[in-house]
């Protein structure tokens, strides 16, 4: 295995301070658009908050959005 020289060091340390905060935001702003969604999904079928803990609950293992936390 290659081990990275200190220019190649320096360049990814670069890249990812240039990247890495947009991307960042980005991840958070789709995790919003996708939580907005649920919730809109949620409100056009009707669904209580029992109906739709119990979704969570029962949802598989690889959902594409983490579960709302409940207050």
């Amino acid at each position: 295995s290659a081990r990275l020289g200190p220019t190649d060091l320096s360049e990814l340390k670069h890249n990812f301070q240039l990247y890495s905060t947009e991307i960042r935001r980005q991840q958070y702003m789709v995790a919003q658009f996708e939580n907005k969604l649920s919730n809109l999904i949620n409100a056009a079928y009707h669904l209580t908050s029992s109906e739709v803990e119990w979704l969570w609950r029962t949802a598989p293992p690889r959902m594409p959005i983490a579960e709302p936390t409940w207050s």
